[in-house]
């Protein structure tokens, strides 16, 4: 599950030059070639407990878990912040340091840096982001590479929004497709080796960051448990307000930034929607072979991401009562 210097953008594996301080520490704590439990939780040590309460001064990271893609863009054009995400453009500015600019139809600075690629996140790291320059909110799909910039003085806190296994594959097939990084079909992807199609979830929150897809064990599925539930305030995309509402109040951004995300409903929209739910909806249609293999060969190949699922759901459904 390990990235050559090469390879650049992101396709689920992680970057073995930028984890390299959690790739020693595993060596000598006997995991090989790296990551296992000792390495994610070392990893998370400058990640605040999700039950903790905010203080103000830790940096909220949405994990783009998969490439599911993030609400940054919207929370962009609303909220004068300044943030470091996966859109950042690397050719605006000194490319010496990191320094935010506002684009049009924009409000907030977007740092030039790419979030989204491993030099993106190699140039963060050497350009000192969270060390000497902290944005206040990061976006990106790399967990082990965002998460270890943290520092005890400068702590991070993640936020995922991730819908089920099924969706999620879709939107990491998706993405591939767009970045050229897969050609075949959907069905081909969920029947392949690729780390993103297999327990991708587990295998990132367990530590099992080997060469591609592992065996799994009821302990790394235990251990990715333990990652999601003490580390991570989880939401369903039905919960998007109530996550940026939440993100708004503790961070104490302009509270004018949540009614520009989230106008209030039109009447026309409030009718349509009680139309809907009187008209009865009709059928779904009839699936088709392939559409039935795929979905068989997700479930096969997913079995410890869908009971991942089920606990992150309820997770979610637990802290919108008690956090957001």
């Amino acid at each position: 599950m390990t990235k050559g210097p090469d390879d650049y953008i992101f396709d689920g594996h992680i970057d073995p030059i930028q984890t390299k301080t959690m790739s020693l520490f595993s060596k000598l704590s006997g995991v090989e070639p790296h990551g296992g439990e000792r390495t994610i939780f070392t990893m998370m040590e400058n990640i605040v407990d999700s039950p903790a309460p905010s203080t103000g001064t830790e940096t909220i990271f949405f994990w783009e878990a998969g490439g599911v893609g993030s609400i940054a863009n919207e929370i962009c054009k609303c909220f004068p912040i300044n943030m470091a995400t996966t859109f950042g453009n690397e050719e605006v500015g000194d490319p010496r340091v990191l320094e935010p600019h506002v684009m049009d139809g924009n409000l907030c600075g977007l740092y030039n840096v790419n979030l989204g690629t491993h030099a993106g996140t190699r140039r963060a790291k050497d350009l000192g982001l969270i060390t000497n320059v902290v944005p206040d909110f990061i976006s990106s799909p790399f967990l082990p590479e965002i998460a270890s910039l943290f520092t005890p003085e400068r702590k991070g806190r993640i936020i995922l929004v991730v819908p089920n296994t099924a969706v999620r594959i879709r939107f990491s097939y998706d993405h591939l497709k767009r970045k050229g990084l897969f050609s075949g079909s959907m069905l081909e992807f969920v029947s392949s080796d690729h780390i993103l199609a297999n327990n991708y979830l587990t295998h990132i929150l367990s530590g099992k960051w080997g060469g591609g897809v592992e065996e799994l064990t009821e302990e790394d599925f235990a251990v990715a448990v333990s990652v999601l539930k003490t580390k991570m305030i989880v939401a369903t995309w039905a919960d998007n307000r109530r996550m940026v509402d939440f993100i708004t109040r503790n961070q104490q951004w302009d509270q004018s930034g949540l009614n520009c995300m989230y106008p209030p409903t039109n009447p026309y929209s409030i009718e349509q929607a009680q139309k809907a739910k009187t008209e009865p909806r009709p059928p779904p249609p009839e699936k088709t072979p392939e559409e039935i293999a795929t979905e068989t060969a997700v479930r096969l190949h997913n079995y410890y991401d869908d009971r991942l699922f089920t606990i992150l759901a309820q997770q979610a459904q637990e802290q919108a009562a008690s956090i957001l």
